[in-house]
């Protein structure tokens, strides 16, 4: 794991060494991403900059920008490839390695075989530049999950390209005019969704996308190395008849995919929250390496968001060497101000908070760390996926005009008076209290796909003076139940936009790798394959997942329902940080970012005096503000 910066410009060439400080400038700005060595290639108008974090081959052999045997292709890599063993026994006897990385092998095989095969038979994450010396064309590539981000575009007639925003923010003279659509999709979905980037004419690559540009810096080719989409309607049409087969064959093919992950020259673990994603990962991990693991999970002194009971009493049960940080809220209010140092476009999922410390706890002992990321989006794990389908089943029937008024009706009363109704008769009405206005709302939806967007976005109504919400991102398969078109509009969106930077980002400041088994195309293949009543079954989600942990957890050890990596922001934003938040929510700051002062201060007050809970609303203006504040 590593972090790339690049250019392609063709007046480079006539002020080498200016270019060749602003690379460094470039790579400097991610070393975190890479402490263990850095590296640097020019040759004429292209230029390649790495930041190296030790994975495989810890000896120099293993620097980059790397260079193949026949000298045609120059390389800069973030990331692994897992499989990298099965690429190495391809490659003719003739070709000679220096070392033993996975980028050597991965580079050599290009050679051999091109790209287009390379890709189509590798297994990993990255986010990497290839320079054809002989065809004179820059390649840029995002892997099939989209794990890795890689910005890339224009500052002149320069093409730049890099990790993370950071690395061009620092370029010097860069523009750093705004991207007014991506701030809208960012208070929409809580982060910016590939391929938009907050800065004007820059981008993010796509999963799976392959772009290739000419010596001049025209892009010259767009497209798909994997298509999400295409792999979704393969599966379906082949999908498991049988649960014991489905199972067995999941089971095999994680294990194999954690054999190959756990293979590195430095120490690894994992994640342990004691949820069904991060225990799968972890028993599999024990039973295929035959060794103790190294296990880590954090909680809270709030007892209501502590969860670090159920991960003690599964690493117990597993055998595992546990770690685990019991948090102060001043642990997590001084990461607060770092946040958007750590985030380099505005990122508001407030679980980065504790991502990132226990990625900061883990990179103490272990260099590399295997997550259960991905279980929720890969088997129905998520509530939408089980509830909204019934939801609608039952509302669809009553005609709109009556559950409009229903829904209107519903909302003249505030969410306290249900709490504390429900609180004399102790009846779930007090639950009932604090959705009491998403209900309304739901109340007056058209069918499941507008009650999907409903749930999956923050502000309804964007918080910008004179504009509006993007449509929604939703990719409907036709003629399936669906549940498959939430789940396939889960990875393409909130799994890649929000899980997978919130990881990269929050670990990689820490100088630690994470791998995710679930993302490796192999299993994502065949997770299609396994139909909705093999993973939601008896209203219980991730169920083949579950039947799989069974073989090595009793049943009765989740018997309650997980929470995953939340905070008490809506309690902190009405305490130690109210200070903090009222400095940043000033007019006059609002103001200079284009915002509308009054519905913003309208739910701050609404917040602080407990009449709702508009954490999430107010987490995105604070984090978009302090981005601000950092960068510009």
């Amino acid at each position: 794991m590593c972090g790339i910066a690049g250019f392609l410009s063709p007046i480079a060439d006539s002020s080498l060494e200016k270019w060749r400080n602003n690379l460094k400038i470039m790579t400097d700005a991610i070393s975190h991403r890479g402490p263990d060595a850095e590296g640097h290639w020019i040759d004429n108008s292209t230029g390649f900059g790495h930041r190296r974090l030790s994975i495989l081959d810890l000896s120099p052999t293993g620097a980059q920008p790397m260079s193949d045997y026949s000298g045609r292709f120059i390389i800069s890599f973030n990331g692994e490839i897992y499989n990298f063993k099965y690429l190495k026994k391809r490659l003719d006897n003739s070709i000679s390695l220096k070392g033993s990385s996975d980028t050597e092998v991965f580079l050599n095989h290009i050679t051999q075989y091109g790209l287009e095969e390379t890709l189509k038979v590798s297994c990993g994450m990255f986010g990497f530049s290839l320079w054809d010396k002989q065809e004179q064309r820059l390649h840029l590539v995002k892997d099939a999950m989209g794990e890795k981000n890689l910005f890339y575009g224009f500052h002149g007639e320069s093409l730049l390209f890099a990790s993370e925003l950071k690395s061009i923010l620092s370029f010097p003279g860069i523009d750093k005019t705004l991207n007014e659509s991506a701030i809208d999709l960012f208070f929409k979905y809580n982060c910016i969704p590939a391929p938009s980037c907050i800065l004007r004419g820059f981008k993010k690559l796509s999963p799976g996308e392959w772009l290739v540009f000419d010596s001049k810096g025209t892009l010259v080719e767009q497209k798909k190395h994997w298509d999400l989409e295409n792999v979704a309607i393969e599966g379906l049409r082949n999908s498991y008849a049988r649960e014991d087969i489905a199972i067995e064959e999941l089971e095999n093919t994680l294990d194999e995919i954690l054999k190959e992950m756990t293979f590195t020259d430095v120490p690894y673990g994992a994640f342990l929250s004691g949820g069904i994603d991060s225990s799968a990962i972890v028993s599999r991990t024990q039973k295929v390496t035959n060794s103790t693991l190294k296990t880590f999970s954090i909680g809270f002194e709030n007892k209501l968001f502590d969860e670090s009971s159920i991960a003690r009493k599964i690493a117990k049960r597993l055998e595992t060497d546990h770690e685990e940080m019991i948090l102060k809220e001043s642990d997590c209010l001084n990461v607060i101000p770092d946040l958007a140092k750590i985030y380099c476009e505005p990122f508001s999922d407030s679980s980065q908070i504790p991502t990132f410390l226990v990625s900061k706890m883990a990179r103490k002992k272990v260099t590399v760390a295997l997550s259960g990321d991905g279980g929720d989006e890969m088997f129905g794990g998520y509530n939408r996926h089980n509830y909204i389908s019934k939801i609608w089943s039952k509302f669809s029937p009553i005609p709109r005009p009556f559950r409009s008024s229903l829904g209107s009706g519903l909302k003249k009363f505030s969410p306290g008076l249900y709490d504390q109704i429900g609180s004399l008769f102790g009846s779930n009405l007090r639950r009932f209290g604090g959705r009491v206005h998403q209900i309304s709302d739901i109340l007056k939806l058209n069918n499941e796909r507008e009650i999907y967007d409903y749930l999956v976005t923050h502000w309804k109504t964007s918080p910008r003076k004179n504009s509006s919400l993007s449509a929604p991102r939703f990719t409907e398969l036709t003629d399936q139940d669906f549940f498959y078109s939430m789940l396939l509009t889960d990875q393409l969106t909130y799994l890649t936009d929000d899980i997978c930077t919130k990881v990269d980002r929050a670990a990689m400041r820490n100088s630690l790798e994470v791998r995710i088994p679930f993302l490796d195309k192999r299993l994502v293949r065949q997770s299609w394959r396994i139909p909705k009543n093999m993973k939601i079954k008896q209203g219980c989600g991730k169920f083949i997942l579950r039947e799989l942990l069974y073989k090595n957890v009793p049943k009765e050890y989740y018997n309650m329902p997980k929470s995953g990596f939340s905070v008490p922001l809506e309690t902190w934003l009405r305490g130690d940080l109210r200070d903090w938040a009222e400095s940043l929510l000033e007019s006059k700051n609002l103001d200079s970012y284009g915002l509308d002062t009054n519905p913003i201060q309208k739910i701050w007050r609404e917040h602080l005096a407990g009449k709702a809970n508009h954490q999430y609303e107010i987490w995105d203006v604070l984090m978009f503000l302090s981005w601000g504040k950092e960068y510009l």
